[in-house]
């Protein structure tokens, strides 16, 4: 997901995520994982 700062990415993936989870969708569970910071495509396993 891409967009200018501050537009609600963040708090979208984090509704989308919960309403999964709710759904039972990822019985495992579900991860935010923050790339923001993130230079190098070799530092994301």
């Amino acid at each position: 997901m891409t967009g200018v700062g501050g537009c609600g990415k963040t708090r979208l993936a984090i509704q989308v995520a919960r309403d999964l989870f709710d759904a039972q969708m990822f019985p495992d569970g579900v991860w935010l994982v923050e790339l923001a910071t993130t230079m190098d495509v070799a530092d994301v396993p």
